[in-house]
């Protein structure tokens, strides 16, 4: 072994060391010492991707987001096919009110990893806020088709068709909510505004009085 490989792995062990200690650290939601053990691990020239992607994850557990979209752009720099990365990148763009910028960054995390039902919810969400509603949908549609459990995509489905008028996608979408979730008072108050919509004012205040039964989250 030739002197120089000796020492990328013994500084590959102290990484590794470092990353073990904030996972732990991250699992007792200790964030400053999770921190303090990425900025160890992130230390090493060799550190590669995944520390970066922790530290930035733990940043914006802060509420650090400017840091954690470093540290995701060091991760997507070593390992740009990961859509993990990219989609830290854009939580840290939405945390940091940068809503275009969290888009693309979803978008090409469900470019790399077209079944992973988060990342089209969070483009979903993303589309919405920018008053998207079309693409917001469709995001929202291929995240229950990735899956069809995935309650939150079913409740923001029916609300973005809501908001574009097709009254009767959107009662199949909160129905399919409430189907998975009979609690759910999001889609219990988004059901009673289709309702209203259609003219049934009873109906409506019957949904609404039930979802202010319910808890929200």
């Amino acid at each position: 072994m030739t002197r120089e490989r000796g020492v990328g792995l013994i500084l590959c062990a102290v990484s590794s060391y470092f990353i073990e200690q904030a996972q732990r650290a991250l699992a007792q939601r200790d964030l400053a010492s999770a921190l303090a053990a990425c900025l160890k691990a992130v230390a090493d020239p060799a550190a590669g991707a995944p520390a970066w992607f922790l530290k930035g994850t733990v940043e914006l557990g802060l509420g650090r987001p400017a840091d954690a979209a470093a540290s995701a752009a060091r991760a997507i720099a070593l390992s740009p096919a990961d859509a993990r990365f990219h989609v830290l990148a854009g939580n840290a763009a939405e945390d940091a009110g940068q809503a275009k910028v969290a888009a693309a960054a979803y978008e090409e995390a469900t470019r790399l990893a077209p079944e992973w039902a988060m990342a089209w919810h969070r483009l979903g969400t993303v589309r919405y806020g920018l008053r998207e509603t079309e693409p917001a949908a469709h995001a929202f549609e291929r995240a229950v088709a990735c899956d069809s459990a995935y309650v939150r995509s079913w409740n923001n489905l029916g609300l973005a068709r809501l908001e574009a008028g097709h009254l009767d996608a959107a009662e199949v979408a909160l129905r399919r909510a409430l189907d998975l979730q009979p609690d759910h008072a999001h889609a219990f108050r988004n059901l009673a505004r289709v309702l209203a919509a259609r003219g049934d004012a009873a109906g409506a205040e019957r949904l609404n009085v039930i979802a202010s039964r319910l808890p929200t989250s």
